[in-house]
Parts: structure tokens; sequence; C-alpha cells
């Protein structure tokens, strides 16, 4: 894995090539294994998808928000994580130490963490995470 973001956010970037035919005027699925701070995504879909005007376009992410930094990755903070920027819009600015609420699908912190990870969107599209 590259040490640097940008590195790593550019081999992402050029992996993925849209076909026009399959997007106009249709409804998009996007498939991703996870999602960390949303930028790429996010990037993919202003970049790759919008230009070519599909009707609606949904994230599906396969696995729920991470919500601590890979051990490894020394480019990555806790707070650089879309899913602890949700948590500190509801808490505030203490981020509670026991954080089993927001890995719980059935409980009201998860949904309000979704909710606010939707809303964050610039972009015309929902990110849902099944599980």
């Amino acid at each position: 894995m590259p040490p640097q973001q940008s590195t790593r956010d550019l081999i992402a970037y050029h992996k993925q090539a849209p076909n026009p035919h399959m997007i106009l005027n249709q409804s998009i699925v996007l498939v991703d294994d996870s999602i960390r701070r949303g930028t790429q995504l996010r990037k993919f879909v202003q970049d790759k998808i919008e230009p070519y005007k599909p009707k609606e376009v949904h994230a599906r992410i396969a696995s729920p928000p991470q919500l601590f930094a890979f051990y490894l990755d020394k480019t990555t903070n806790n707070s650089d994580l879309i899913a602890r920027q949700a948590i500190v819009k509801i808490e505030g600015d203490t981020t509670p130490k026991d954080l089993s609420d927001y890995q719980d699908v059935a409980s009201e912190k998860y949904r309000m963490m979704i909710s606010i990870i939707n809303e964050s969107n610039t972009n015309d599209f929902k990110i849902h995470i099944n599980r």
C-alpha cells in the first residue's frame, strides 16, 4: 500500500472507468466494500458518473462505517473517518469511550449516524450501508 493518501486516491481513481452508454438516464447502483472518509466515492461520482447524466445514483456499502483508523495506516486519524465526524455532530466535542451504540444497527444512534453521513453528501446520491 503506498504510504501517501494522495497516491492511494490516484490509484483508486484511475482503476474505475465509466461506460457512458450504460449510465445515461439510468438508475445507477455503486457497490463498495467499505467507506472510510467518503472522499473517493464522492469524487468518483462527481467526475465519472454525473457528467453522463444518470437518472439517480445510489451507493451500497457492504460493511458498516469504520469507527477506528487501521493501526498500520499512519496517514489516517480516527477524526478523519466519516463515521467519527457524524458522531461528533451527535455527541458534541467529546466522543464517548463506549461506541457500541454506533456499532449496533438496531440502535437509534447508529441510525442517526447513517442519516448524518447521507446528509453530508454534496452530491445528489445517497450512501446506503447494508448489514
